[in-house]
């Protein structure tokens, strides 16, 4: 550690924790073409006919006809904007509005900072099989003008071909909503097929700054259309990062044994605000601000983040304020559509069973089907809170993936992450064995 980081660490210890001034450091990432820290990710899509949202997409014209299986979709850049707008234009009314919103947790209030003006919220395209030689094409409405005639048919890639390959995409024109102007910007868009015909878009690109403390180099880097950031040491090159290192928005970072926290990210990861003791250079200073001495994040090490809500299976109200008995708490975030998750909980449910003095469960359930019925045909006996109805807030626990689960001490502190049902017997066995 340098004299200068041990001089900062020294001074901050001699403060009041509640009057600790802290520098925003305001900084501007740059595009590179690439697939990033997130390494070569794919979303698969579901055709336009099977999507929720497809009343609300654009319908192009001038579908080839020499082709064969021919499937529409569309890929969202911003689907809050795409509802929203499709409320302005008439497509849905002020209840739907608020239901889309509030199954994604989005605020109402968040349509403040929208466009009320249409704008360019995602791209169509098509694939199908050209009848003579039999090979998978695509069409791509590049100009968004919601014709297909006026644009040119290509080869659909293996899915295979992209791991260790050239970088390979279309730069494709998107709009964007910031300080009540329109932005015009560009992402690139990769397309590719698996072997079992799934259809699937990666986005060869992220967004990339330099920052340095102490002489020291780092990279803040952020995938497109991702939520993840990620601060790594600065290397002429880096492989994916684990997806643990994954920071989200109020979370905390350390770098040279200075603790920092992400305040904003803007724009998709174009500007990203940085929150420390002291400037990280190349980022422009942009206020000095109090911080407090309670730090709460759904990171390992941090004070969990407050989840309230009723159990489903005895309507009783829940909270994490109201567990205070010593036990430890095992989050398990899950959806009625995920089959891994669903598989876990026969499980989970013996170990809850088992060391009930121990720990205490909560599930937080994506409910797309019947919930009823799976908690019953599984046996589920502990609390269930659902998450469309619960009191998480999208910036405290950003799942991506389920199932996710926390494990949290008696003080409510993240001790373990992603722990599945076998792993979080051996914890436990192992906590026993050493008390």
């Amino acid at each position: 550690m340098t004299i200068k980081a041990i001089l900062v660490l020294f001074f901050l210890s001699m403060v009041p924790d509640r009057v600790l001034p802290q520098v925003r450091s305001f900084l501007e990432l740059q595009k590179i073409d690439g697939y990033g820290p997130q390494g070569t990710t794919f979303h698969s899509l579901n055709e336009r006919k099977n999507s929720e949202f497809r009343d609300l997409y654009p319908a192009p014209a001038h579908i080839p006809e020499n082709w064969n299986e021919t499937r529409e979709y569309y890929y969202v850049f911003n689907e809050k904007q795409l509802i929203f707008q499709s409320y302005i234009e008439g497509k849905i009314n002020k209840n739907t509005l608020s239901e889309l919103f509030s199954k994604r947790k989005y605020l109402l209030q968040d349509t403040l900072k929208l466009s009320r003006t249409s704008i360019t919220c995602g791209i169509s395209f098509i694939v199908g099989k050209e009848k003579d030689s039999g090979l998978y094409q695509y069409i791509l409405d590049r100009n968004q003008n919601n014709d297909f005639g006026d644009e040119v048919s290509k080869k659909l890639s293996s899915q295979d071909n992209l791991f260790g390959g050239d970088v390979v995409g279309e730069n494709i024109s998107y709009q964007y909503f910031d300080k009540n102007q329109i932005i015009q910007d560009e992402i690139k868009l990769s397309l590719s097929i698996s072997t079992d015909n799934y259809v699937f878009v990666s986005i060869p690109q992220y967004y990339l700054a330099n920052i340095s403390l102490n002489g020291k180099s780092y990279f803040i880097c952020k995938n497109l259309g991702s939520t993840g950031v990620y601060v790594v040491s600065a290397l002429p090159y880096f492989g994916p990062i684990k997806a643990d290192k994954r920071l989200l928005v109020g979370q905390y970072f350390t770098i040279d044994s200075i603790q920092f926290r992400i305040v904003n990210v803007l724009l998709d990861g174009k500007f990203i605000e940085v929150e420390g003791p002291v400037t990280l250079k190349d980022g422009a200073i942009t206020s000095m601000v109090p911080t407090s001495s309670e730090k709460i994040s759904a990171q390992t090490g941090f004070k969990a983040p407050q989840i309230s809500g009723t159990n489903v299976l005895d309507g009783a109200k829940l909270s994490l304020d109201n567990i205070n008995d010593g036990r430890y708490i095992y989050l398990y975030f899950w959806s009625t559509t995920c089959a891994p998750c669903i598989q876990d909980l026969k499980n989970l449910t013996s170990i809850a069973n088992q060391y009930k003095d121990k720990i205490q469960f909560i599930g937080i359930c994506d409910v797309r089907s019947d919930l009823d019925k799976i908690l019953s045909s599984h046996n589920v006996t502990w609390p269930t809170l659902i998450l469309q109805k619960s009191s998480i807030k999208s910036a405290d626990y950003d799942i991506y993936k389920y199932p996710t689960s926390f494990l949290l001490n008696k003080n409510r502190i993240v001790e373990r992450m992603d722990l599945r049902s076998e792993e979080l017997r051996r914890f436990l066995e192992s906590d026993m064995t050493t008390r």
